[in-house]
């Protein structure tokens, strides 16, 4: 009598049957986790995208934005973004408040993948930046004439 004993076909076949169904699931684990990836890169150099055209505003000399929308595009990553800026007025006269919104489409009707908010002050009188020769702003640095130990 032969004692060896092997798997059936049945069983065979339930064991092949759960293989698959892991690597299906493992399979669709990778593909969200690319997406995810695609995804927050994309969001990412799209609030880059938005922190550079806030800082170029923000760094103009002389710059008052008018109220309204403007819009562009930029190139970053070998991708094409557009972005658009709302400018508000805010309940402080010398302040007005910047949306900046970035899409990878032109259309409007499309969500933002960034969207992003800051302020400019108006400039004051004296040089471009608002200051006056002499003073600092901040409190951090010296006046003409002085270094940082008050010689």
């Amino acid at each position: 009598m032969n004692t060896t004993r092997g798997f059936t076909l049945l069983e065979v076949l339930v064991a092949l049957a759960i293989i698959a169904y892991a690597l299906a699931a493992l399979i669709r684990v990778t593909g969200t986790g690319a997406a995810n990836a695609s995804y927050l890169r994309d969001k990412t150099f799209a609030h880059w995208v938005a922190e550079n055209h806030l800082a170029e505003m923000r760094t103009r000399d002389g710059y008052w934005p008018a109220t309204g929308l403007d819009g562009g595009d930029v190139e970053m990553a070998g991708r094409e973004w557009f972005w658009t800026t709302r400018v508000i007025n805010t309940p402080e006269p010398e302040m007005r408040r910047i949306d900046v919104e970035v899409r990878l489409d032109d259309d409007q009707d499309v969500s933002p993948i960034s969207t992003l908010t800051g302020f400019v002050a108006r400039p004051q009188r004296g040089d471009a930046a608002g200051n006056t020769p002499g003073i600092t702003s901040g409190g951090t640095g010296t006046t003409s004439g002085g270094n940082a130990n008050g010689e």
